[in-house]
């Protein structure tokens, strides 16, 4: 499935035609959103963001190996200034980064501030990569805890984006 990963890298200048349409504030619930599905795969280790098998509310996310389960799937769902939340396909709930927490989690509903959404920035590089970036903590970068290449390790958010950081950089590829 994800043999040939580069033909399924989602081009910077398709991202914003491809993500899912605008969601109605007032909504709280994910579960049943419609629209495209996603993995967001890491550069370095080539592995997916997965949520364990887990639904509960405050579940962190690891890398996975890419197996296409609904646990590694993910909706964009497009907010205000080129914001997103990202949506667990497993949960409906969105993941999220609070401060004082260096892991990302889910958690259920919207927060009436920007924790839980997130910019895609073209990382700079020339893969296609993209830094997921924290709409609250601007400076914080969605990384894999000390660029470990192994399953289940953390996803985490730390202060500063580099291009040369590859744990800090994912593809994000259309199911």
């Amino acid at each position: 499935m994800f043999g040939n990963i580069v033909r399924y890298i989602l081009p910077c200048f398709a991202a914003s035609f491809l993500l899912a349409p605008p969601l109605a504030a007032q909504v709280l619930q994910f579960k049943d959103l419609q629209g495209p599905l996603y993995h967001i795969v890491n550069q370095q280790s080539l592995k997916c963001i997965d949520m364990q098998s887990n639904r509960a509310v405050g579940v962190s996310a690891v890398q996975w190996a890419c197996n296409g389960a609904e646990t590694q799937q993910f909706r964009l769902v497009s907010k205000d200034n080129d914001q997103y939340l990202i949506v667990s396909n497993l949960s409906g709930m969105p993941l999220i980064m609070e401060s004082g927490l260096p892991s990302i989690i889910q958690k259920l509903g919207m927060t009436p501030d920007s924790s839980n959404q997130w910019l895609l920035v073209p990382s700079g590089a020339a893969d296609g990569t993209f830094h997921i970036v924290s709409a609250r903590f601007s400076t914080y970068c969605m990384q894999i805890y000390s660029g470990a290449t192994n399953n289940g390790v953390l996803v985490i958010a730390n202060a500063g984006c580099s291009t040369d950081s590859s744990n800090q950089r994912f593809y994000i590829v259309a199911e």
